[in-house]
C-alpha cells in the first residue's frame, strides 16, 4: 500500500439510498440518518469524511433554533407514522418552514408576537392559495405541539388560528340522474368503483387499498386511514353481486382494466375522464360519501347507525352515545336495511357497455 496504512473508520448513522437513473444506471447516495443531511463523496474518501463531520455537527449547531425542533419532530413517531401521502405533503411545507424560519431561536417561539409573524406569512400564502396557507399552519402546529409535549417549549402560540379556506359541500350530492349518467358512460372497473363508494360511504383511498381478506362473503371490514376507525359494513344485494363477479386477479378488490391494483393518481385520472364523458360537473368521488350519508338520513337512519357505517364520531349531544355505544354488526345491519329502501341500492353493474352521453339528451334509466 505504498507505505500507507489503510484506516478502518466506522461511521455511525449513515443511510444508503440507491436511485435508478433514466439511463438505466444506478447511483448510490449517502445521508446522515439523524440529521437527514446529504453526505458528499464516496466512503472512506477525505471528501466523504469531511461532509459526514459537517452533517453530524448540524444537529448540535442548531440545537437552540427552530431547525432543531424540526429535526426532533421528523424523528418522532407522530411524523414517522403519517400516511405516505400525508407525509409527502407535510415534508414539502416542513422544508419551506425551515428555509424561512429555521434559524429562529427557540426562545422566540415562546414570545406571543411570533404568532403574528407566522400569521403574516400565512396571509401572504393565502393570497394565492387559502388551502395551502391553512396546510402550512397545520404543519407548524404539529411541530410546535410535539415540541411542547416533549418539553422543548413551554407554550404553544399556534393553536386555533381559524381557517382561510372554507367550503361547504353539503349541497354537492349526486342525484339519481347523475349516477345513471356516470354508470352508462363508465367501464366495468369504474362502475364497480361507483358502487363501492355509493353503497358503503367510504373514502377513495380506503376503498382502493381494500383487499380480499377484508371480504367475508357478505361484509366488508375497513380500517379507515383517517381517524383510525374500524367499520364493519354489510353489503347490499347489488354490491355483493358485483363483488362476486370480480375475477380476483389481484390482492385488492378494485383493480384497473389490466387486473392490477390501482395507483391513486391513475384512478383519479380515469374517474375524472369518466365523469367528463358523462357530462358530470362539480361533483367529486368524495361527494359520494356525503350522498350515502344523506340517503341514510332521508331513509330515517339514526346518527349512531350512520356513524357505525361511515366511521364519523357523533358530535355535540351524541358524544356520550358515541363513547358508550359500540359500532356493532346489529347497528350496521339496521342502517343498511334502511339504505336498501333508497334508489341508490338499486344501482347495479349490469350495464357494461361504454356509452358516450350527450348532455342535451336524457339517458335511459337503469333498471
Amino acid at each position: 500500500m505504498n507505505g500507507c496504512q489503510q484506516m478502518d473508520i466506522r461511521l455511525k448513522h449513515i443511510k444508503t439510498v440507491k436511485k435508478h437513473l433514466k439511463d438505466g444506471t444506478t447511483r448510490t447516495y449517502y445521508y446522515h440518518r439523524r440529521t437527514n443531511k446529504r453526505i458528499k463523496g464516496e466512503p472512506e474518501t477525505p471528501e466523504f469524511l469531511a461532509s459526514y463531520a459537517e452533517a453530524a455537527k448540524f444537529e448540535e449547531r442548531n440545537r437552540g433554533q427552530l431547525a432543531w425542533l424540526i429535526t426532533q419532530y421528523k424523528k418522532s413517531s407522530a411524523y414517522i407514522s403519517l400516511a405516505p401521502s400525508t407525509k409527502e405533503g407535510d415534508t414539502r411545507w416542513i422544508a419551506e418552514i425551515e428555509e424561512k424560519f429555521g434559524t429562529m431561536p427557540i426562545k422566540a417561539l415562546e414570545d406571543r408576537r411570533v404568532r403574528g409573524l407566522f400569521m403574516k406569512w400565512r396571509d401572504e400564502i393565502g393570497e394565492k392559495s387559502p388551502r395551502q396557507a391553512d396546510y402550512m399552519w397545520s404543519v407548524i402546529r404539529k411541530i410546535i405541539t410535539q415540541a411542547v409535549d416533549r418539553g422543548y417549549l413551554n407554550i404553544n402560540h399556534f393553536n386555533r388560528p381559524g381557517k382561510l379556506y372554507t367550503t361547504n359541500r353539503a349541497n354537492n350530492i349526486w342525484s339519481r340522474l347523475d349516477v345513471e349518467k356516470f354508470m352508462l358512460a363508465a367501464r366495468p372497473e369504474m362502475q364497480l368503483a361507483m358502487m363501492m363508494a355509493l353503497h358503503t360511504g367510504q373514502r377513495q383511498g380506503d376503498l382502493l387499498k381494500l383487499t380480499w381478506t377484508a371480504f367475508d362473503g357478505g361484509w366488508l371490514e375497513i380500517n379507515q386511514s383517517k381517524g383510525g376507525s374500524r367499520v364493519l359494513i354489510p353489503l347490499s344485494e347489488n354490491l355483493l353481486a358485483a363483488i362476486n363477479k370480480e375475477r380476483r386477479q389481484a390482492v385488492t378488490i378494485m383493480t384497473s382494466r389490466k387486473d392490477l391494483p390501482w395507483k391513486a393518481d391513475n384512478f383519479k385520472q380515469r374517474w375524472r375522464a369518466t365523469a367528463r364523458r358523462a357530462g358530470i360537473e362539480n361533483l367529486t368521488f368524495h361527494d359520494l360519501r356525503g350522498t350515502f350519508i344523506t340517503l341514510l338520513t332521508q331513509a330515517g337512519a339514526t346518527p349512531q347507525q350512520i356513524a357505525t357505517i361511515s366511521g364519523h364520531s357523533l358530535p355535540g349531544s351524541q358524544k356520550i352515545l358515541d363513547t358508550y355505544t359500540s359500532r356493532t354488526r346489529e347497528t350496521a345491519s339496521a342502517a343498511m336495511e334502511l339504505f336498501a329502501t333508497t334508489w341508490a341500492a338499486k344501482v347495479t353493474t349490469g350495464l357494461t357497455t361504454v356509452t358516450t352521453i350527450k348532455t342535451e339528451k336524457q339517458p335511459k334509466s337503469l333498471k
